[in-house]
């Protein structure tokens, strides 16, 4: 990404959910700064609540770098409050309408590897090329208007050809609403043979929780993997008190030890969802969300492989759940009630 923000010659787009104010994020202000001082078109979007978990905030060394900027539904200490549950969870780059980035990734040293070879997260981000940029870039601009008021036209640009199939989806609590949750659930039930899953925060809705033990009693192979640990422990509570609903029909979870930021929906080794939506319903219907359809039988199979290569170990049964004394029973009970709100 970085490369690719130096490698510009016309426009830089960025849209980050965090956006920390470590040596990451400074290296990405440095980066934006220098293509600003070449010409480039730069504009850079970011939440308002997400930029919060770094201080001080990135958007203030946005702004003495001089780069164009804007928060994204700022709260208000004085009515109108605004609407502090609807974020931007969205991560996105587009470099000169060619070349787009999108996937889990937010930017910060949390997301990166250290030279001891450790990580505080395991995450999988994508670079694309071809038609499927000109909607990333409109995506963008939308959400620029939205924030800024500032009209911009996509750049006009030589078609590309590609060879695989994709579609973008978008997601939020406005006209796109529940799309991801359709498109999730569409491709669910339209399986044959199998369902792999990898996300950070697995609170699914209870339809689609009906629609994975379906599949599961119909013979389909469903996998889901999910961290030991998030960040969130009160998210890992609620999922707890979920899971055993899901295993008594034939869905198997595995726990892994590093906490895996990635969002991957492949099915039947032909089809991959990609993204930033995790399967909870903040991400399915509060936050405003990118995903990207690939129908492609290589690409499949390759994420396929990610996933079923950390499905050897750390299998969740019932009767590890059902041994939880019954104090951490009853929080767990407790905060799934909350289940929407999380």
């Amino acid at each position: 990404m970085l490369d690719a923000i130096g490698q510009a010659q016309r426009r830089v787009l960025l849209c980050s959910y965090i956006f920390d104010n470590d040596a990451t994020g400074k290296a990405f202000v440095a980066a934006l700064e220098a293509a600003v001082r070449h010409g480039v078109e730069v504009r850079v979007l970011v939440d308002a609540i997400g930029e919060l978990y770094s201080w001080p905030r990135i958007s203030r060394a946005l702004k003495a770098a001089g780069i164009p900027h804007r928060r994204f539904l700022p709260p208000r200490w004085f009515p109108p409050f605004g609407y502090v549950n609807l974020r931007t969870h969205r991560k996105l780059l587009i470099v000169d309408g060619t070349t787009g980035f999108c996937g889990g990734m937010n930017i910060g040293d949390r997301h990166a590897t250290t030279e001891s070879g450790d990580r505080e997260a395991d995450d999988i981000h994508f670079r694309l090329v071809g038609p499927v940029v000109d909607d990333l870039e409109w995506l963008f601009l939308d959400d620029w208007r939205f924030a800024s008021g500032e009209v911009l036209e996509p750049l006009p640009v030589g078609a590309v050809e590609g060879d695989v199939l994709c579609r973008l989806v978008s997601g939020g609590p406005n006209e796109d609403l529940d799309r991801l949750l359709f498109i999730n659930h569409g491709a669910i039930d339209s399986t044959h043979e199998s369902i792999l899953i990898m996300t950070p925060y697995f609170l699914p809705e209870r339809d689609l929780i009906v629609a994975l033990q379906t599949a599961a009693l119909r013979g389909v192979e469903v996998k889901i993997v999910v961290p030991h640990r998030s960040n969130l422990p009160y998210v890992d509570w609620a999922m707890q008190h979920w899971l055993p609903q899901l295993l008594a029909q034939g869905v198997r979870v595995f726990r892994r030890p590093l906490f895996s930021h990635a969002k991957l929906l492949v099915v039947d080794s032909r089809y991959a969802l990609i993204g930033s939506a995790n399967l909870d319903p903040r991400s399915l219907r509060l936050n405003f969300e990118v995903g990207v359809e690939i129908f492609d039988t290589t690409v499949a199979e390759a994420l396929e492989m990610v996933i079923r290569s950390v499905t050897t170990t750390g299998e969740v049964s019932i009767p590890a759940l059902m041994s939880r004394g019954r104090l951490r029973r009853l929080r767990d009970a407790t905060v799934a009630l909350f289940t929407p709100y999380l």
